[in-house]
Parts: C-alpha cells; structure tokens; sequence
C-alpha cells in the first residue's frame, strides 16, 4: 500500500551515491548468476553492487531501501527485490527463482506486462540490451488502482 515517497522518506538521510552502478540483490548466489552479474556490469560500463540475503546482510533497512532508490539497473533473484525495483522505477531483469516460489513472479508478470524482465533461466537471450525499456507509468496506473481498492476493502471491512 505503501508508494515510492514512503520509501524514500525512510532512507532520506542515505546519501547518494557520486557513481552509477548495477544493484545485485541476489538470495541463492551461484557461480553462472555472478558472471551473468558481472558480464552486463561491463557492458553497462557499470560497477556491481552485491546485496545478498538477509544472512550475509550488514546493511540497515534504509541503507537496503537507498540501494534500490539509487541503482542504475538492478538484477535480481527475489520477488522483494523486484517489488522495489518497480516501486522505485529502476530497470530491472529479474531470474525466476522457482524455489522461492514462482506463482508470485508470474502475479507480477501478468499484473504489469513485465514478462520479457522476469526470466526463467539465464542464456544468451537473456542480455539486458534485448530488454525493452520498462513503461512505469502504466505501472504506476496499475498501482494507483490497486492501491484505491486495497484502501476501500479496509475500509470496508473495519466499518
């Protein structure tokens, strides 16, 4: 329910970053995601920001936000870290972690039409440059609209 000026407020305080870079947030790290990672990084002519799961995490909840808010591009395994990258408006190629639980990813792909930047596996195809660009605005439509019956079902059920 929450948009994106929620979030900014809560790492407001997190300065900005002086040079662009890719966000990986990764959860089931693995030798073929890494180099994936790091090969579109280069092309990108970008650094590669590793955020891993919440075991190996040793940054704050606004340091986590401030990370998404400031990604040039992020490349992700977790449905979480695809949420923010929408909520954000930051690019993003996403590479469905089945094992986590896909009919989550696939909500996501159908609710938005971001079906090319969830992936199933990773192969030559998958090259952020075959990406088309993502269209937030009509996400942002879709949010606004779900946002308002979300609102009006709460409030219907407390009345």
């Amino acid at each position: 329910l929450l948009d994106k000026v929620d979030y900014e407020a809560l790492c407001c305080d997190i300065e900005r970053p002086v040079k662009p870079y890719l966000l990986a947030f990764v959860l089931d790290d693995n030798d073929t995601k890494r180099s994936f990672i790091e090969a579109e990084a280069h092309r990108l002519g970008l650094e590669v920001r590793y955020v891993f799961d919440s075991t190996r995490l040793t940054l704050s909840i606004p340091q986590w936000l401030a990370a998404f808010r400031d990604a040039t591009f992020v490349i992700t395994d977790s449905f979480h870290g695809t949420v923010f990258s929408i909520i954000f408006e930051r690019q993003f190629l996403t590479i469905l972690n089945s094992e986590r639980g896909a009919a989550r990813f696939d909500t996501l792909r159908q609710l938005f039409g971001i079906e090319k930047h969830i992936i199933d596996n990773l192969d030559s195809s998958s090259e952020i440059s075959n990406l088309p660009i993502v269209q937030f605005d009509e996400i942002k439509s879709h949010l606004h609209k779900f946002r308002k019956e979300s609102f009006e079902f709460l409030q219907n059920s407390l009345d």
